[in-house]
C-alpha cells in the first residue's frame, strides 16, 4: 500500500489541489503528477471509464507520487471493490443523501475491523501478497485509503449532520452543479444559494474536524474556495486543455 500523500496533507491541516481525469489520457494522468497535483480524481461517474483502464491510470499517478482516487458512479460494496483492488487509494461516491449510504461507503472501502471489504492479498492494491504480512496490509490500508461523500442534493443537505457523524469519513465533497440543479438553478454551480450551502457545509464539518473539497475550473475560483474555508479544490483536465487552448488561439 502506498503511502496517500494528499491525506496526509489533510491531517497536517494542509490544503490540497486536484484534478478530475474526465479526458482518455493515461499520459495526462502522469503528466498532473508531475506538474504536482496532490491527488487525481478518475472520473468512472461521468468518462467511460472501467477498472481495467483505471488501473493504467492509477499506475500512472503511482510513478509521480500522486494520490489516485476514483469517483465510483454506484455505491454498490462490489463496484467500488474492484477499483481499490487495482490500487486506487480512495474513493468518491456521489450523491451520498443519507448516513445509511455514507455508512455503505465505509463499509466498502474498509477492511475489519471497520468494515466488510473483501479481502485477497493477491491484488495489485496488496502488491499480489509479494512480501507483505497480511494483517499489516490490512490495518496499513484502513490507515491509508480514503472516504469521500458527495454532498450535492437538498436531502444531502437535509440529512448533513447525521451524515457527518458517521466515523471514517476523511472528507465531504460538495458537488455545485448538482446541487444548482437541485435548487432548481442548473447549470449555476455560483448561484449565490448554492454558494451559502457551501459555505454551510464548511462550517458544519468544521464543527466536527471534517474537511470540505469542492471543485473549481480556474485558479481565482479555486483561490476564492480556499478563502471561504475548502481544503480541497479540483479542476478537471477539459478545463485545463479548454483554457490554454483559447489563451493560445486569443
Amino acid at each position: 500500500m502506498w503511502s496517500n500523500r494528499a491525506k496526509a496533507k489533510l491531517k497536517a491541516g494542509e490544503s490540497i489541489r486536484g484534478v478530475f481525469i474526465n479526458l482518455d489520457s493515461i499520459q495526462a494522468v502522469e503528466l498532473c503528477g508531475v506538474l504536482g497535483f496532490d491527488f487525481c480524481l478518475i472520473d468512472a461517474e461521468h468518462a467511460p471509464f472501467g477498472p481495467q483502464y483505471v488501473e493504467q491510470m492509477i499506475r500512472a499517478a503511482d510513478v509521480t507520487g500522486m494520490t489516485p482516487l476514483v469517483r465510483v458512479a454506484q455505491n454498490e460494496r462490489q463496484v467500488i471493490l474492484r477499483y481499490l483492488d487495482v490500487g486506487a487509494q480512495g474513493v468518491q461516491i456521489p450523491m451520498v443523501n443519507t448516513a445509511a449510504q455514507a455508512l455503505a461507503v465505509v463499509e466498502a472501502v474498509k477492511y475489519t475491523p471497520i468494515g466488510k471489504r473483501g479481502l485477497a492479498s493477491v491484488t495489485r492494491a496488496s502488491r499480489w501478497g509479494v512480501g507483505i504480512d497480511v494483517p499489516d496490509y490490512v490495518a496499513r490500508a484502513n490507515e491509508e485509503t480514503m472516504v469521500i461523500v458527495q454532498v450535492e442534493t437538498q436531502e444531502a443537505l437535509d440529512n448533513l449532520d447525521a451524515i457527518l457523524a458517521v466515523p471514517h469519513i476523511d472528507l465531504v465533497f460538495v458537488g455545485p452543479t448538482d446541487l444548482s440543479q437541485s435548487f432548481g438553478v442548473p447549470g449555476q454551480p455560483t448561484h449565490p444559494r448554492v454558494v451559502a450551502a457551501l459555505e454551510d457545509v464548511v462550517a458544519r464539518a468544521g464543527a466536527v474536524g471534517l474537511p470540505v473539497g469542492t471543485v473549481a475550473p480556474d485558479a481565482e475560483l479555486m483561490q476564492e474556495r480556499f478563502a471561504q474555508g475548502v481544503r480541497s479544490v479540483a479542476t478537471n483536465t477539459t478545463a485545463l486543455v479548454t483554457q490554454a487552448a483559447r489563451a493560445f488561439l486569443a
